[in-house]
């Protein structure tokens, strides 16, 4: 699974605000780590996530492989925008493209109260045989 620091950097090289090889150090760190936790919070109140908020750079994403790339494609759109450095217009579409896609598939739970005057409320196994 990546850690955090492995999608920020990720995302730094689709910037372009990193070279091959490179990663982020410091405060640079900290800073795309900031962009990375302020996206997942945005994407965990629509149900586009279902992961808390890493706290810190060395925690790993347990997410899909779909999600892990529109997280690095979106923060690369938040990297670029930090840093004033252009962002390729393909990148841009894919960027939205895999956002769609994870709102597509985000899965919401519908919770369902059973209390008393519910639906058929069991007092203790059901009886296949019988029914009851």
């Amino acid at each position: 699974m990546a850690t955090c620091a492995d999608v920020c950097n990720q995302a730094g090289r689709l910037a372009r605000v990193l070279g091959e090889g490179e990663t982020y150090a410091g405060q640079s760190l900290t800073d795309a780590f900031t962009r990375l936790q302020r996206l997942i919070g945005a994407w965990i109140t629509p149900g586009y996530l279902e992961i808390p908020v890493p706290s810190d750079t060395s925690d790993e994403l347990g997410v899909s492989p779909a999600a892990l790339n529109a997280i690095e494609l979106n923060l690369a759109k938040a990297l670029a925008s930090l840093n004033g450095t252009p962002l390729n217009p393909l990148l841009l579409e894919e960027a939205k493209d895999a956002k769609d896609l994870l709102s597509s598939q985000s899965v919401r739970s519908i919770k369902l109260d059973m209390g008393a005057g519910g639906l058929g409320v069991s007092r203790g196994r059901y009886n296949i045989v019988s029914d009851s």
